[in-house]
C-alpha cells in the first residue's frame, strides 16, 4: 500500500521580497474627505492622526504612511491621487497591510472595489476595514466587500440625488452660485453675494471694446497673452474659448441663468449641456452689471454676423477680416512680396484669387497705406452729411429702434409660461389639475407641453428681435457719437476712428472701392480719380521730399510723414532725377546731384563728380540696378595704346583693345586672344 507523506504549508505573512520570512508587517492606513469644508476638514485631520497611532501601537505592524485624499469623491478613482500612489506602491511590494476606516472611505463604486481588491490579493497585499471588520484574505471578505460597496454605492447615489434636489431648489428660488477662483470681474461678497472686483471688471470691459473694434477672440487671446495677463484660472497663456465664454455671459450684464448643464452619471460625475431636459431659471438685475445691456447686444449680434461670415479670421491686424471681394466674396488677406529682403513689401490680397473656383477673380492688391487714405476720403465725404444724418437720429431712435410694444407681449409670454409650467409641474407630481375639461391626464400633459413649447418659441423670436434692435440702437449710437466727435475735416488716418465708423470694405477692382459704414451707408472711393484733384506739390513741399529723400527715407514713408499719397512722391522724385540727369554740361561735368538734385560742388585735379554723397549714390544704384546685372551697363570708349582703335569698355581701367595688342606693346611675342 503507497503511503502519504504531509508536507506541511509555509505561511507567508509578508510580500516583501529582501526579507520575505520577517515576522512585521509594512502597514499603510488610507484616510479621505469628499469635500473642502471645516468639518470635513477636522474629519481628515482626524482619521490621519488615529491611523497613524493606531498603526504604531501594534508591536507586530511597520508604519509605512499614511496616504490621503482631501475634497475627492470616493465614486471614481480618477481624481483620487493618494489612493492611486498607495496601490501603485502596493504593487511595488512595499506594502503588506492597508487599513482603512470603512469599505465607504476605500471606494464607494462596487466595481472598483472589487477590481483592486483582486488586483491587491494576487499580489499578496491584504486589506482590513475597520468599521466593518473585514478582513479581504477572510473567505467570506469578498462577499462581505460586495455587499458593503453596494450599499455604498446606494448611499453615494441617495446623496447625490439629494444634493442634485437642493441645487435645483437653490436654483428656482433664484439663488446664484459662482466658481469665484476661476470667474473673472466678481469676488464673493460678506453676505455671500456677487460684489465686482473694479480691477478685473476693467479687463472684462476691455475685452468687450477690443471685440467691437473688430478683433476677433483669438487676437484679443493673442493681446492679453503677450501683456503678461493673467487669465481666470491664473494661468499665463489665453485661449479663445475663454474670450467667448466671457463675451457670451450673462451674468457680466447683471443677470444669471441657472442649470445650464446637469449631472447625468452620478459615479463618473458627467456633465451634460441643458438642452431641455431639467429646468432652467433666468435670474433677472440678479446683481451689479459690469457691461451695459446694450453693449452685450450688440456682442451677441455681432459674433452671430460673424459666424455667418465664412473666411473672416484671425482680425488681430487693423485690416485682418474688413476687406472683402466683390467678385468672388472671399476675404483679403496679408501677403509677403519679397520676404527677409530690403524689397519686403506687404500688400492685402483677395484669398481666393488663385483659388480654381475663382479663377477670374481680377480684384487686384491693395497697400495699406492707400486703404488709410482712401479712408480719410471716404470719412470726409460722410462729414459733409453729418447735419442731415444727425437730424433724422432721432426720428430713427423713435420709429426703428422702440420695443416697447416687444416688451409688453414678451412680460405676457413669460407670466403665460410660469402658468403653464405650474401646471405641468403638478400633473407630473400626481396633483390633480383644476382645470380639467374632459381630456385624460395624458392628453391633458400633452396640450399644456404644446402650448408652452409654443409660447417658448414666440418668446424666443422677441428675444432674438429685441436684442437686434438694442444691438442695432447701440452699434447707431456709437456711430453717431463718433460723428459728433469730429467737427472737422480728417486730415490724417486715425485708427480709432475707422473703428468705430468702418463695418468692412468691398473691393471690385483698385479703382472701385466701396466703405460700407456701421450706419448701412456706402461710400465709392476711386483713388486715381482723387489723384487728378490733388493740387500740384508746393516748393516748400518739393524741399521736404528731397531733404527726407536724400536721408534715405521711402516713398511710403515720406507720403505719411507730408500727408501726401506715396504715388505723388515717387512721381516727382522720379521726374526729379531724369532732370537731375539732363543737367549735363557740353564737357561732361555734372551740374547737379543725380538723386537728390543738389549742386555739386567738383575739386580741380579730382575725378568728377556724379553725386553728392555715399547716400545718394547707393539709393541710385538701388534704383536702378539693372546696371549691377549687367544690363545697360554704364561704358566707357577707350583708344587702344597699341593700334589706336577706339572700343567700348566698362569702366576705365582697360588700355588695350586685344591681348594681342597688348603683347605687341609690350614687345612680348605670343599667341593673341580677344
Amino acid at each position: 500500500m503507497a503511503k502519504v507523506r504531509i508536507i506541511p504549508a509555509k505561511k507567508i505573512i509578508t510580500n516583501n521580497r529582501n526579507n520575505p520570512h520577517s515576522t512585521k508587517r509594512r502597514v499603510a492606513g488610507y484616510a479621505r474627505v469628499s469635500t473642502d469644508s471645516d468639518e470635513q476638514f477636522t474629519s481628515y485631520e482626524a482619521q490621519i492622526e488615529y491611523y497613524t497611532e493606531f498603526i504604531k501601537s501594534r508591536p507586530d505592524w511597520e508604519f509605512i504612511k499614511v496616504y490621503t485624499d482631501e475634497g475627492v469623491s470616493g465614486t471614481s478613482t480618477n481624481r483620487r491621487e493618494g489612493f492611486k500612489q498607495m496601490i501603485n506602491d502596493a504593487l511595488l511590494g512595499e506594502i503588506d497591510l492597508i487599513v482603512t476606516k470603512s469599505v465607504s472611505r476605500f471606494a464607494r463604486n462596487t466595481v472598483d472595489s472589487l477590481t483592486t481588491i483582486r488586483m491587491l490579493k494576487e499580489k499578496n497585499v491584504e486589506c482590513y476595514f475597520e468599521k466593518e471588520n473585514i478582513w479581504t484574505f477572510d473567505g467570506k471578505g469578498e462577499l462581505l466587500i460586495t455587499i458593503m460597496s453596494s450599499i455604498a454605492q446606494e448611499e453615494s447615489r441617495s446623496i447625490s440625488e439629494n444634493t442634485t434636489w437642493g441645487k435645483r431648489k437653490q436654483a428656482k428660488d433664484g439663488k446664484v452660485s459662482v466658481p469665484y477662483s476661476n470667474f473673472l470681474g466678481y469676488d464673493k461678497g460678506p453676505d455671500g453675494n456677487m460684489v465686482v472686483n473694479e480691477e478685473q471688471a476693467e479687463l472684462v470691459r476691455l475685452i468687450y471694446a477690443l471685440f467691437l473694434q473688430g478683433k476677433s477672440p483669438n487676437g484679443i487671446a493673442e493681446i492679453l497673452t503677450e501683456k503678461n495677463i493673467p487669465s481666470p484660472g491664473r494661468g499665463k497663456q489665453w485661449v479663445s474659448s475663454c474670450i467667448k465664454s466671457i463675451l457670451q455671459n450673462e451674468k457680466y450684464i447683471g443677470d444669471a441663468l441657472l442649470q445650464k448643464s446637469f449631472t447625468v452619471d452620478f459615479l463618473t460625475h458627467r456633465q451634460k449641456v441643458n438642452e431641455g431636459e431639467v429646468p432652467q431659471y433666468y435670474v433677472e438685475d440678479h446683481h451689479e452689471p459690469i457691461v451695459s445691456k446694450e453693449m452685450f447686444a450688440l456682442v451677441q449680434t455681432e459674433m452671430k454676423r460673424r459666424d455667418g461670415m465664412p473666411g473672416r479670421r484671425n482680425r488681430r491686424r487693423m485690416l485682418s477680416g474688413r476687406i472683402l471681394c466683390a467678385q468672388c466674396g472671399s476675404w483679403f488677406g496679408e501677403k509677403k512680396w519679397h520676404p527677409n529682403s530690403k524689397y519686403q513689401k506687404v500688400v492685402w490680397q483677395c484669398n481666393g484669387k488663385y483659388d480654381k473656383a475663382h479663377s477670374q477673380c481680377t480684384s487686384g492688391n491693395l497697400i495699406e497705406q492707400d486703404v488709410q487714405r482712401m479712408f480719410v476720403i471716404a470719412v470726409n465725404r460722410l462729414l459733409k452729411d453729418s447735419s442731415s444724418i444727425l437730424e433724422t437720429q432721432k426720428l430713427v431712435y423713435d420709429t426703428v429702434f422702440d420695443t416697447a410694444g416687444l416688451e409688453r407681449e414678451r412680460t405676457a409670454l413669460i407670466a403665460d409660461m410660469s402658468v403653464t409650467a405650474e401646471l405641468m409641474e403638478r400633473m407630473s407630481s400626481g396633483q390633480p389639475s383644476s382645470r380639467s375639461n374632459g381630456y385624460t391626464h395624458t392628453q391633458e400633459y400633452q396640450a399644456l407641453q404644446i402650448r408652452y413649447e409654443q409660447a417658448e418659441k414666440r418668446k424666443e423670436e422677441l428675444d432674438n428681435t429685441i436684442q437686434d434692435k438694442v444691438a442695432k440702437k447701440a452699434l447707431a449710437t456709437s456711430f453717431f457719437d463718433n460723428l459728433k466727435k469730429q467737427n472737422s475735416q480728417v486730415v490724417r488716418f486715425d485708427e480709432d476712428l475707422w473703428s468705430g465708423l468702418v463695418d468692412h470694405l468691398k473691393v471690385h477692382s483698385p479703382n472701385d472701392v466701396r466703405f460700407i459704414f456701421r450706419d448701412g451707408s456706402e461710400i465709392k472711393v476711386d483713388l486715381s480719380e482723387e489723384e487728378k484733384k490733388r493740387p500740384p506739390l508746393t516748393e516748400k513741399q518739393m524741399t521736404e521730399i528731397s531733404g527726407l529723400r536724400r536721408d534715405g527715407m521711402s516713398y511710403a514713408k515720406i507720403g505719411e510723414k507730408l500727408n501726401l499719397p506715396r504715388g505723388q512722391v515717387r512721381s516727382f522724385c522720379l521726374s526729379r532725377t531724369s532732370k537731375n540727369e539732363a543737367a549735363v554740361q557740353e564737357d561732361g561735368e555734372h551740374v547737379l546731384c543725380k538723386t537728390c538734385g543738389k549742386e555739386l560742388e567738383h575739386t580741380p585735379g579730382f575725378r568728377k563728380k556724379i553725386f553728392c554723397s555715399d547716400g545718394c549714390r547707393q539709393d541710385w544704384w538701388n534704383r536702378y540696378a539693372k546696371f549691377k546685372a549687367g544690363e545697360g551697363r554704364a561704358t566707357n570708349k577707350v583708344t587702344c595704346q597699341n593700334c589706336g582703335e577706339t572700343f567700348v569698355t566698362y569702366g576705365t581701367n582697360r588700355k588695350y583693345c586685344s591681348r594681342k595688342c597688348y603683347s605687341e606693346h609690350r614687345g612680348q611675342e605670343g599667341d593673341s586672344r580677344d
